[in-house]
């Protein structure tokens, strides 16, 4: 089985081995900090961060777990979605949580 790697959509040559997290109003982009818990990324990670997708829930879910996505040399290994739910107005959030933490238990 292959892997597709994705690449966000814009480059920047200062940023050579990040990758980009495109908005996805579905999805929030967590990572774990030692000490700290999750907290939301940024709009650029490290290569070799792994990113644990959360649905933005309660307009957006997934029936199953979603993996950890990758960062290597400036892709990623997926891009997560989550499908929005039968009561989804349509009015989106975009970045409100961007500087949320969730402490780790």
């Amino acid at each position: 089985m292959s892997v597709q790697w994705y690449r966000g959509k814009e480059t920047n040559g200062s940023l050579e081995g990040f990758c980009k997290l495109d908005p996805e109003p579905s999805v929030l982009y967590m990572r774990h900090v030692l000490g700290i818990g999750l907290i939301v990324c940024c709009n650029y990670v490290a290569k070799g961060t792994l990113v644990s997708p959360i649905c933005n829930t309660p307009s957006y879910y997934s029936s199953k777990s979603l993996p950890k996505m990758k960062c290597a040399i400036g892709f990623w290994n997926y891009v997560a979605k989550c499908k929005a739910a039968s009561h989804f107005s349509g009015v989106t959030c975009i970045n409100c949580y961007r500087h949320q933490t969730v402490k780790s238990p």
